[in-house]
């Protein structure tokens, strides 16, 4: 019975190798840890087009009303299903449309949007996103601040920070200040409400919006990946104040990038402990370990994945 079942594993991985495109080594992590049927339907997932989705700025039009105009000009829309202000188009490219240069929305994958939606913070709230290019998740942020406080959107790389800058003068935001600067040694004390961590990694959650990415990353790239993912926690966390949460998130399917890291950081921080996010459309993401995590085979999302690091009071 041993040989029989390592036969089939061998013969289900050299199909979703070969015949589904994927690179042996990622597709035995997937059918290792969530079986044959999640590793086919990942793989499916991801050799099926994405559709483009857009996000709502609602700081200046609401989802319906975006749809209504949208659909004057061709663009037809259908709700996110995991969310009320992304719209999935069905039928006509909005990038043509009149309404595009108007700050009315952007283009962005539902599951990045709903990571974004796990940061509760208030108006007159202090933000810091840390590694914020191109700009979308700072929008989101920003509406849930009302476009009141200070939201410090940064980025590190020159030509990373002027896309940003200009995804958010589209916007028309009020709240934000873009800056350059190195997450890991933030020039900030532990002042910010919320710090947003939004990681540099392996990209292998979106496999099905750039499938390049499986053929130009080996397993040897993750241990790279996680030293820089650890340094930026370790820094990103001095900038959160007593009592402030600290949000770090991945747009990878793989542990070691994740739920690794933050274990790792949880050892060497004691004021901080998981906080399992309140947001009740997306309970249903979060794990039994209050994790927020996406997956393709489960969800139909890209796989994303975020903790909410509480710094407890001393």
């Amino acid at each position: 019975t041993g040989l029989k079942d390592r036969d089939c594993r061998q013969q289900a991985l050299d199909y979703l190798s070969v015949t589904r495109s994927h690179p042996r080594w990622l597709v035995e992590r997937w059918y290792d840890r969530f079986g044959a049927e999640a590793a086919l339907e990942w793989t499916r997932f991801n050799n099926t087009p994405a559709p483009i989705t857009l996000r709502v700025n609602t700081l200046v039009i609401s989802a319906q009303q975006l749809a209504d105009e949208l659909a004057l000009d061709g663009v037809e829309t259908k709700t996110g299903r995991w969310t009320p202000n992304a719209l999935i188009v069905t039928r006509g490219n909005p990038l043509s449309s009149t309404l595009a240069t108007r700050g009315l929305f952007w283009l962005q994958d539902e599951a990045a949007q709903l990571v974004a939606e796990l940061v509760t913070a208030q108006p007159g709230d202090h933000v810091l996103d840390a590694c914020a290019s191109p700009g979308g998740k700072s929008l989101i942020v920003a509406g849930a601040m009302a476009d009141q406080g200070l939201l410090v959107s940064a980025d590190l790389r020159p030509n990373r920070t002027a896309l940003l800058s200009r995804t958010l003068a589209q916007a028309q935001t009020l709240c934000t200040q873009v800056v350059r600067l190195d997450a890991r040694h933030p020039p900030f004390g532990p002042v910010h409400q919320w710090v947003v961590l939004d990681v540099p990694c392996s990209g292998f959650g979106t496999l099905r919006r750039d499938p390049d990415i499986k053929w130009k990353r080996t397993a040897d790239h993750l241990s790279q990946l996680v030293a820089t993912q650890s340094a930026l926690l370790d820094g990103a966390a001095t900038a959160v104040r007593p009592g402030g949460r600290l949000l770090y998130a991945t747009c990878s399917s793989e542990p070691e990038e994740n739920q690794a890291v933050v274990k790792r950081f949880l050892e060497n921080h004691p004021a901080f402990t998981i906080e399992r996010p309140s947001v009740p459309h997306l309970t249903p993401l979060i794990d039994q370990d209050g994790f927020f995590q996406t997956l393709p085979h489960r969800d139909r999302l890209e796989a994303f994945f975020a903790a909410t690091l509480k710094h407890n009071a001393p």
